[in-house]
């Protein structure tokens, strides 16, 4: 699976997330870093960090592609003109660590054997203060949109595999179209990243109007620990 890192703020977090990754990815198989800084220097640099994973032949070297300072909309953009047409594709903002094992080829077969999903995301803990109110990401949701808005149930999904049966429980939502970290469908893609503010609100109601729901795997599996520092949200 291709995984894209979206990456604003030079030196301060990208290189943590591509060792979370390593330690606790599997199914990647290639790395691309879009990088906003507008830090010609640390884009250089970021060419010598590696991911490594069990079963590979080697490490994979990030390919790196500069946006020098657009801001987000702009950054989101070019993450999309990069994301595969036809298959899902691994979205990961560089202020998260992964603290669970996790694989993103079997996600990714999830995703694509459910068509009336747009992603699935993976859940962190409660960040900002409504989610601290109510505990948790998934309240908070549904305490600011309503419940019958976001819809919140859990409902358990499976494909048969040549070899096993994958399955997996999963929160299905129509609250939140999220930038957290996520495997996308390549509907994304296609439908293109809107421009303005708002821009994550902008395209669920784009998804939703097409049928489209969300989902998270249960459990906390990601840490986010950043300070929102950039422009053009």
């Amino acid at each position: 699976m291709r995984a894209i890192i979206g990456s604003y703020r030079g030196t301060s977090y990208v290189q943590r997330a591509i060792e979370s990754l390593s330690e606790n990815a599997r199914g990647i198989t290639e790395l691309i870093v879009v990088d906003d800084s507008g830090q010609s220097t640390w884009s250089e640099q970021m060419r010598w960090l590696k991911l490594t994973q069990p079963g590979l032949d080697g490490p994979i070297v990030p390919t790196v592609i500069e946006t020098h300072k657009q801001g987000y909309n702009r950054a989101m953009q070019a993450v999309l003109r990069l994301a595969p047409s036809y298959q899902p594709f691994l979205f990961w903002e560089e202020d998260f660590t992964l603290e669970v094992e996790t694989d993103f080829a079997q996600l990714g077969l999830l995703l694509s054997n459910n068509p009336d999903l747009a992603q699935i995301a993976l859940l962190r803990g409660p960040h900002f203060p409504i989610e601290h109110e109510h505990g948790g990401l998934l309240p908070a949701l549904e305490a600011r949109l309503g419940a019958d808005r976001v819809g919140l149930r859990t409902e358990h999904r499976s494909i048969e595999l040549a070899t096993a049966t994958l399955s997996e429980d999963l929160h299905i939502q129509r609250g939140t179209f999220t930038c957290n970290p996520s495997v996308w469908a390549p509907i994304v893609k296609q439908l293109g990243w809107p421009r303005g503010s708002w821009s994550e609100d902008k395209m669920r109601d784009r998804l939703l109007h097409r049928g489209y729901e969300f989902a998270f795997v249960p459990g906390e599996r990601v840490v986010h620990d950043g300070v929102r520092s950039g422009f053009g949200y």
